[in-house]
C-alpha cells in the first residue's frame, strides 16, 4: 500500500483541503499499518493493493468522523420558536462504508473474528 494514494482517498472522502488532510495524516498511517497487519500474504497485486487503500482509507474515514463527532457537546437548542440541532455526524454510514470495503478485499485479509475453541452445551440431562 501507499500511504500518499491512501491520503488522497480520504481526502476524497473528508473533503479537506491539503493541509488539513496532512494534519490527519497519522489516521492513514495507523489505518495502513492495521489493514497491513490483517493480509494474509505480503504480496500485492496491482487489484489487491487497490482494495486494500480503499478499506485503509475508510478505516481512517471512520476514526476521523468518531473523532469528529465526540467534539460535539450541543445536541439541540431551544428557545422560544428557535432551535437548533446538530446535523448527525455520519459516523454510522462511514461505519458502513469501512465494514464493505473489508468485504471487497476479504479474501485477502485474514478472518479475525473467528475464534476456535470448545463450546459448552446447554442441554442437560435430566
Amino acid at each position: 500500500m501507499n500511504v500518499e494514494d491512501v491520503l488522497t482517498r480520504f481526502s476524497a472522502l473528508t473533503g479537506l483541503g491539503y493541509e488539513e488532510t496532512n494534519e490527519w495524516g497519522f489516521l492513514v498511517e495507523d489505518a495502513c499499518s492495521q489493514i497491513g497487519a490483517r493480509m494474509r500474504e505480503p504480496g500485492e497485486t496491482p487489484e489487491s493493493t487497490s482494495l486494500l487503500e480503499a478499506a485503509a482509507a475508510a478505516l481512517a474515514y471512520y476514526e476521523y468522523k468518531t473523532i469528529e463527532a465526540s467534539k460535539r457537546e450541543l445536541s439541540s437548542f431551544k428557545a422560544g420558536d428557535v432551535s437548533i440541532e446538530l446535523e448527525k455526524s455520519g459516523v454510522q454510514d462511514a461505519y458502513k462504508m469501512y465494514v464493505s470495503s473489508l468485504e471487497a478485499c476479504s479474501g485477502l485479509l485474514k478472518d479475525s473474528n473467528f475464534i476456535f475453541g470448545r463450546v459448552e452445551t446447554l442441554c442437560t440431562e435430566d
